[in-house]
């Protein structure tokens, strides 16, 4: 390996540090699909507060996730990583719990009515709270439908639900019920697709630890026609449900079709991927791309 090569190396790990182990990356991820949705169902972006709360919150979640996680053939890179950073980890997981909780506190001072719960707000907020906590749980990870379920349910309450629920100060008597519901629907179904997607890389692992992941379940050869290609038919129909109601052009049809593409291509490859790093790009990036798409075909209608 020549200086060149060693330098750019050293340059990848670098970046590859601080954007995925650090988990920025599923902090810019959250934020982008808050964005997105908070465009879609209030008509106006989201707070900056907001925003931050988000973000800090979901880096403290996985990068706590990841503290004690056993070292294997597919996450030996970010749990050494996680070794050699430990202390500077624990430092930064106190300051940005802290930041967390101080704009949390903050945005109920500024909105009060934000603690004007009704039974459906609650019981989202609440539900979410706890499966968060219960995938912590090896009988909840090892369960394939479980697990990817608790995933997509968690990331669209907060990507999808939360921004309306903060945009609108608590107060849903003006949502329109039928489009938010299709559009949390259709958001859980590509966080699950992802979530399926992504157990791709520990197939090995999971198959010596007798884990019951749906890829294992479902059989690798079959993901495409029996999780995929239905993902893409069902997302679409919802697509012509939401037309009218987001006033879709050729133009948006057009880049929700090359979307689908994308997803199709990007699955298709996930199959053969089991380095943890190109996964999350691969896999997880698909999220950059919805909400970018999403808030550029927006920004076409309006």
């Amino acid at each position: 390996m020549n200086v060149i090569d060693k330098t750019s190396d050293k340059i990848l790990k670098k970046l590859t540090g601080i954007l995925l182990w650090n988990n920025h990356f599923y902090g810019i991820c959250i934020a982008a699909l808050s964005i997105c949705s908070s465009l879609y169902l209030t008509g106006q972006l989201p707070s900056l507060t907001f925003l931050a709360m988000v973000y800090f919150g979901t880096v403290v979640y996985y990068t706590n996730a990841y503290f004690n996680e056993n070292i294997n053939e597919q996450n030996k890179d970010r749990a050494i990583w996680y070794q050699n950073h430990y202390a500077y980890l624990k430092t930064r997981q106190r300051v940005l719990g802290i930041a967390t909780t101080v704009i949390l506190i903050f945005s109920i001072y500024q909105n009060p009515s934000l603690l004007a719960f009704n039974i459906i707000s609650l019981g989202l907020l609440g539900f979410s709270l706890l499966l968060s906590y219960l995938y912590s749980f090896p009988e909840f990870q090892n369960n394939g439908l479980l697990k990817s379920s608790i995933i997509a349910f968690v990331w669209t309450i907060i990507g999808a639900y939360l921004p309306v629920y903060f945009n609108r100060s608590g107060e849903f008597e003006n949502m329109n019920t039928i489009v938010t519901t299709l559009y949390c629907i259709q958001l859980f179904l590509f966080i699950f697709l992802l979530a399926v997607l992504f157990d791709i890389k520990d197939i090995k692992t999971d198959l010596s630890g007798n884990k019951k992941t749906l890829v294992l379940q479902i059989g690798l050869n079959n993901i495409m026609q029996f999780l995929v290609l239905p993902y893409i038919v069902t997302s679409m129909v919802i697509d012509y449900k939401l037309a009218n109601s987001f006033s879709f052009t050729s133009i948006i049809w057009l880049l929700h079709c090359i979307f689908y593409l994308i997803i199709y291509l990007v699955s298709k490859k996930a199959l053969t991927e089991s380095k943890i790093s190109r996964s999350i790009l691969l896999v997880d990036g698909l999220m950059l791309i919805k909400a970018t798409s999403g808030i550029i075909a927006w920004y076409i209608i309006h």
